[in-house]
């Protein structure tokens, strides 16, 4: 009985003492494992500390380059204000001979006299550029003027010409007219003298005597109707009544013939 309760006591020593090797090693690896932790973090701790140290300088060294460049500034300004003091004891003096109270007032007057200046300057400059645009435009209307004067010389040139044609147009037509007028003036003259011979011969034939209806004194053909009848009444009462020799007989009726062509020419000029 002793003997199995050593050998299990032995038993559970070995087995309790494989554990504690085992959590040696782990506690071991585990406490490597922290070193190496904390290695890892020092070294990035040092990069970051490391990278804040150099911007720092960096910063450093702009903000001495800044304050150099702001003492050279300062001196620049401590420059031009020693400079313009001379200036201010001008503007002074100029103010004592002036309406103006101070220096600021002054240079406020001026300040506006100078914005006043520009004004005028730029309505200069827009009053030269309407001025050049009026120009451009007035160019253009004189081409323009130009244009429409040459078309209307054309066009004057052009009905000179048809006038011209249609004067001489005219004129033969009143030459022509004129020929007219005195052709039917020569018509009218031997119309009337026409008429009036046919009125005398029938006047001479007896006229409206002893006639149921009276012939009218414009009736020139009908007046001559009743010459033509009359010629043929006494040529039959002559060839009836009177034995004439052949030459008295010849003579008469030659007489005869010949006053009958007569009217009758006469007659026809007047009814052409």
């Amino acid at each position: 009985m002793k003997k199995q309760a050593l050998e299990s006591l032995k038993e559970r020593t070995q087995k309790m003492q494989e554990k504690i090797r085992i959590q040696t090693e782990l506690h071991v690896e585990l406490k490597m494992l922290h070193k190496e932790e904390d290695a890892s973090l020092a070294a990035e701790r040092a990069e970051k500390e490391r990278t804040q140290e150099l911007r720092s300088q960096e910063e450093e060294r702009r903000l001495e380059e800044e304050h150099v460049q702001l003492m050279e500034r300062k001196e620049e300004l401590k420059s031009q204000v020693e400079r313009h003091a001379l200036y201010n004891k001008y503007m002074e003096r100029v103010v004592q001979m002036t309406k103006f109270e101070d220096v600021q007032q002054l240079t406020n007057h001026l300040e506006s006299l100078l914005h006043f200046k520009e004004q005028l300057y730029q309505r200069e400059a827009e009053s030269d550029q309407q001025l050049e645009e009026k120009k451009k435009a007035q160019v253009t209307l004189k081409d323009r003027h130009v244009l429409v004067r040459r078309q209307r010389t054309s066009e004057l040139s052009q009905l000179q010409a048809e006038l011209t044609g249609t004067l001489s147009e005219v004129a033969s037509w009143e030459k022509k007219w004129n020929h007219i007028q005195e052709t039917a003036a020569k018509k009218t003259l031997q119309l009337g003298e026409i008429k009036m011979a046919a009125l005398n011969a029938f006047e001479l034939t007896g006229g409206n005597e002893d006639e149921e209806e009276p012939v009218d004194i414009n009736d020139t053909e009908k007046q001559l109707e009743k010459v033509q009848k009359f010629f043929q009444d006494h040529d039959e009462f002559l060839r009836h009544h009177q034995a004439p020799s052949p030459t008295h007989k010849d003579n008469g009726q030659g007489k005869k013939q010949e006053y009958r062509l007569h009217a009758e020419t006469k007659l026809g000029s007047a009814e052409r």
